[in-house]
């Protein structure tokens, strides 16, 4: 298949002046331009002149104020209607500080994006948790997943506190390394025999615990509901004693009056 694609290739040189088309698939259409298009099949936006030569490939676009991204410089395919390719556009692109606005990339790449000239990597974001871990550590992971629930519930139109998201995203990084909430993910915090059995394969893990000798204190939320006890958190952290003994009773009321 490349073998043929290659056959069909034409070398295209563009000069100033020229103009040429943008071709967009549907998830640039949403992010590059503001408009919304419920198309699946590319469209083209366009014609825009080419103002400048950057590369051999490269050219700057003369683009109207409706269209918001932050690299108006492309690379150029071999034919007329221009490609968007995310990590092909960054790539080899140059910013143009006149112009600020939001650009949606697709595929991995933050190390890269975030230092790419013309991109403001502070205010650089990505939904890959992982690579997130591996490039601005495990806290900014944990605000990720945070970010991320908030956002997912919001597309929704539900609203949860801020706290549960906290406890989630802290529970997910405390050893240091994000771990899902998985039965892979538990089975790595250490949790109790019963914790463990209340996820999923209960008898795998009650066998497993059977034959090593593992016992369990019983502290958790999961452990005192399957055992029918009350939990040590909040009322049952206290415990009401009553006395036995019937204390003194002390002669309370006015001065006695002396004539």
């Amino acid at each position: 298949m490349k073998k043929l694609a290659d056959l069909k290739r034409r070398e295209v040189k563009l000069k100033v002046g020229d103009e040429v088309y943008l071709k967009l698939r549907r998830c640039w259409q949403s992010s590059l331009v503001r408009k919304r298009s419920e198309k699946l099949s590319p469209k083209f936006y366009g014609p825009y002149r080419v103002l400048e030569e950057i590369g051999e490939v490269a050219y700057r676009l003369e683009l109207p104020p409706e269209v918001a991204i932050t690299i108006l410089n492309f690379n150029c395919g071999q034919r007329p209607c221009w490609e968007c390719d995310g990590a092909m556009s960054l790539e080899n692109a140059a910013s143009v500080s006149s112009i600020v606005g939001i650009l949606l990339i697709l595929r991995t790449g933050l190390q890269a994006v975030m230092g790419t000239e013309g991109v403001d990597g502070c205010n650089t974001k990505s939904n890959h948790i992982i690579e997130v871990q591996q490039v601005l550590g495990i806290e900014a992971a944990r605000k990720c997943i945070i970010e991320e629930i908030k956002y997912t519930m919001e597309s929704h139109g539900m609203s949860i506190d801020i706290r549960h998201m906290m406890l989630l995203g802290d529970l997910m990084t405390f050893r240091g390394e994000v771990l899902g909430i998985t039965r892979f993910g538990i089975q790595k915090m250490d949790k109790s025999v019963l914790m463990l059995a209340s996820f999923e394969k209960t008898a795998d893990h009650l066998f497993n615990a059977s034959v090593n000798g593992r016992d369990d204190k019983i502290e958790g939320v999961s452990e005192c509901v399957i055992m029918g006890i009350p939990m040590p958190l909040g009322t049952g952290m206290l415990k009401v004693r009553q006395r036995v003994s019937v204390p003194r009773q002390l002669p309370y009321g006015p001065p006695a009056i002396l004539s």
